[in-house]
């Protein structure tokens, strides 16, 4: 018996792709200190430890390459709840991806759009030094939500600690 290939979601979803790239953002991330609970804004923070490295630089194969690739692939979430589609060969800052969430028994589609792609060595306020990668992505119009959420691996470089981190700010 021959077995079917399907083919890839990025393919299936061609027109969602091509339609969320002509949508503008419904969130403007100039006016970010205006996002507060008093005027209506939900504004999460979640940190994830990840397996620890030797102090000094990312290794090679170590966890924090491990998660950039994680990140870059969108392959965090638990693809039963969300998943994110998008072309493979687009390079990630400007990436469209169209989302799919479920939930019980409904299928939703959004579309938002990466910007904000960081990787640097930044010095914290302590005088620590870390190693930060990771990016953004933005509300499109005609999302559920308004917002941007934010996604980074921190690693430090005195210790070895590796973290993932989450920034949202939604309405």
């Amino acid at each position: 018996m021959t077995r079917r290939m399907r083919p890839p979601l990025y393919e299936l979803q061609k027109a969602r792709l091509e339609q969320y790239s002509k949508a503008q953002v419904s969130f403007d991330s100039q006016r970010m200190n205006e996002y507060t609970a008093a005027t209506g804004w939900h504004i999460d923070e979640y940190e994830q430890e990840l397996p620890p490295e030797q102090p000094g630089i990312p290794e090679p194969g170590g966890s924090f390459e491990a998660a950039q690739q994680v990140l870059r692939n969108y392959s965090f979430p638990p693809p039963d709840l969300i998943t994110g589609i998008f072309l493979p060969d687009s390079p990630l800052q400007d990436r469209v991806m169209v989302l799919r969430a479920r939930f019980l028994v409904f299928t939703f589609w959004f579309g938002v759009r990466v910007g904000g792609v960081v990787g640097e060595i930044r010095t914290l306020p302590d005088g620590e030094n870390e190693a930060v990668w990771g990016y953004h992505y933005t509300t499109l119009e005609g999302h559920y939500e308004q917002g941007q959420i934010e996604f980074t691996v921190h690693k430090y470089l005195s210790t070895g600690r590796v973290v993932f981190k989450i920034h949202a700010v939604s309405k």
